[in-house]
């Protein structure tokens, strides 16, 4: 003890000039050596931040004597002190002065294990020199790097402190895919966004030893997360050193199903062939899966490919034990699909084919190829219409294949070009979706795939869901595009306006009529190009209940026109009639002629089924117990209220 006071006198002069000012940093220097006896002057300075210290021992002997010492109890040098009391001014001036800034106490941590525990805001001020850019790697006595502590922690600011300035990752990739794991594990989407922002070949990064990319191993929950931030879909079809895909991985585990959707969704081969040659499909099979096949099959996967040992997915499911239902229904699934006729014993096949041909659907399909061929043959210019229903989650069944009319069937039955047979298009809240990606050149599987990444990201939790995510969806789906770009087609996307009373039909279009920007703004023609296609679609998805309003003006097209075939088939009316005007009565010269209805198809999300309701009666409650009925009337009626405008109305 009389060592440190005759020290504290004699060099720390100071010291005794602020102590005689400030009590209070007295008693902590009476305290702080009587429980450290073998700290320095530059231990206790750095601790107690008194900067005066530094400056009056610039230049001194003494300073450059003690100021990488190590001191009991963890070892730590003055600059880990420092770091630790988090005074910014503290650490730079003992950097001046040389501090080791590589130096680890006796638990084998640096300095950005210290920031990372006691002051992240420091990272960037530890960026001393490029020699400290291994240091963020450098594991302490338990193998755990300043990296992973942060992560651990959940500190963010370390996590992107650290990150910045062309971090470089460990060489190791079995250490780097315990990163990233690690980051999975908390479950924290903001520091895996951070992670993958700064490393993102951590998702391409594969396991020396058995050659498995994240993707083989991940859970449901860890994947959507991933697949969010994925720029590069081959990764998804990576072979590991088995031969094997994610995909193929994650078939062979049972009740698996949300990730293999998952996978299919964000670009996964769905007939990607093993070393073996085996697709998808032949593993689904295997597992004697009948949900696995479904989705397969519904995804695309083709049945005629055949294994190394000639066998199609077909051939396998009937060549497997009966034991179980599953297999006869595996058999008729794969049946329809099949290149070649094959049936299992005792299947019905009368069952499969003949009952689900519907003439309706029949004359229905050959009136369409008619209709578009019309043009072909006539002279005469005919405008052909397709317009798509809302419906939200249910807009998928416009898309999938199956025996329905839908989008994929069309295409089957009318070529990859089926689209260009169509001059004019409509779409309300999900069709307004599907219209946009159609028009912006994506293919039916695509926005099938779309469909599914929308429903992960968008629908989580309870009603209303997150507006913001929808539309940062939208963003990344239609980019900055606008109405102005889509010139290949007439597209119109209904909402509603709903900032008056009555509401009004609002339609956004990516065309004008050929008339003055006077009368085009009177009739409420705007310009296409003030309309980004993903706020449009925004506007017309914000069905009340689901999401907020946008701009506190549009919500859900479906409340005025969730069918919009007639809006559509007036839209040519008027703009024919424009035509025709601007032609005999402006004299102006038109480009184009004035085009009569052609082929108009109408693509819904389907109706469910009927069910039995009590008839709406409003009353006054007298009682308690009306009062409770009442309330019941109230949700009824809101139940009919949103069927009404969401379900196609057919008149038998």
């Amino acid at each position: 003890m009389a060592r440190a006071a005759v020290y504290m006198y004699t060099v720390t002069e100071a010291m005794i000039i602020r102590f005689s000012e400030d009590d209070v940093t007295l008693s902590k220097f009476v305290s702080l050596v009587s429980r450290h006896p073998d700290w320095c002057a530059v231990h206790i300075a750095s601790f107690l931040t008194i900067k005066e210290y530094f400056n009056s021992v610039m230049g001194s002997a003494e300073i450059y004597r003690g100021i990488n010492a190590h001191v009991m109890p963890e070892g730590a040098t003055a600059l880990h002190l420092a770091i630790q009391v988090g005074d910014e001014t503290v650490v730079k001036k003992l950097l001046d002065l040389g501090a080791n800034i590589q130096a680890v106490d006796k638990e084998g941590r640096n300095v950005y294990h210290y920031a990372v525990m006691y002051s992240p805001q420091l990272i960037k001020v530890l960026r001393y020199s490029d020699s400290t850019y291994s240091l963020a790697n450098m594991g302490d006595k338990t193998g755990l790097s300043p990296l992973e502590l942060a992560i651990k922690k959940g500190s963010i600011v370390a996590v992107e402190s650290l990150l910045q300035d062309n971090y470089q990752l460990m060489p190791n990739e079995e250490e780097q895919l315990v990163l990233l794991k690690l980051a999975l594990k908390l479950k924290t989407p903001e520091k895996l966004a951070i992670l993958l922002r700064y490393c993102p070949v951590l998702l391409k990064v594969r396991h020396p030893k058995t050659g498995c990319t994240i993707f083989h191993e991940a859970n449901s929950k860890e994947l959507l997360l991933l697949l969010t931030y994925l720029t590069d879909l081959d990764t998804l079809n990576v072979l590991n050193k088995e031969g094997y895909t994610s995909l193929h991985v994650n078939l062979k585990k049972p009740n698996n199903l949300a990730v293999i959707t998952k996978l299919l969704a964000y670009g996964s081969n769905v007939n990607a062939p093993s070393r073996d040659r085996k697709t998808p499909l032949h593993f689904a099979v295997e597992q004697k899966n009948l949900h696995y096949v479904k989705a397969l099959l519904i995804f695309g996967a083709d049945c005629s490919l055949r294994s190394a040992d000639g066998q199609t997915p077909l051939m396998m499911a009937q060549s497997l034990s009966r034991c179980r239902w599953h297999v006869d229904e595996i058999v008729e699934c794969l049946l329809p699909f099949s290149g070649m006729f094959c049936p299992a014993e005792g299947a019905n096949v009368r069952k499969l084919y003949s009952n689900n041909v519907d003439i309706n659907d029949f004359i229905r399909s050959s009136s369409i190829t008619s209709h578009l061929n019309l043009r072909k043959l006539c002279k005469k210019p005919y405008a052909n219409l397709i317009s798509f229903d809302g419906g939200g989650l249910r807009g998928l069944s416009m898309i999938q294949a199956g025996e329905d009319f839908t989008l994929i069937v069309l295409e089957e039955k009318l070529g990859k070009d089926w689209l260009d047979s169509f001059d004019w298009m409509a779409g309300t809240s999900s069709g307004a979706i599907i219209a946009i990606a159609l028009c912006l050149g994506k293919s039916p599987r695509e926005i099938q795939k779309m469909y599914f990444r929308f429903k992960d990201s968008v629908f989580n939790g309870e009603r209303p869901y997150n507006g913001e995510v929808l539309e940062n969806f939208l963003r990344k789906e239609f980019g900055s595009n606008t109405m102005a770009n889509i010139r290949n087609k007439k597209l119109i996307v209904t909402s509603t306006f709903a900032a008056t009373r009555p509401a009004q039909l609002k339609l956004f279009r990516s065309y004008r009529l050929p008339l003055s920007e006077a009368l085009n703004a009177a009739l409420g023609y705007d310009r296409p190009s003030e309309h980004f296609l993903w706020k449009v679609a925004r506007c017309s998805c914000a069905a009340p209940t689901y999401f907020n309003p946008v701009d506190h003006e549009y919500i859900d097209g479906g409340l005025i026109s969730n069918n919009p075939t007639m809006d559509l088939m007036a839209e040519v009316m008027r703009f024919n009639a424009a035509t025709i005007f601007a032609d005999k009565v402006l004299s102006d010269t038109v480009q184009g002629d004035v085009a009569e209805l052609g082929c108009v198809v109408s693509i819904g999300a389907g109706i469910p089924p009927p069910f039995k309701s009590d008839a709406i009666d409003f009353f006054l409650p007298k009682t308690l117990f009306h009062a409770a009925l009442y309330i019941n009337v109230i949700k009824d009626f809101g139940r009919l209220l949103i069927s009404q405008v969401t379900f196609k109305v057919f008149v038998k």
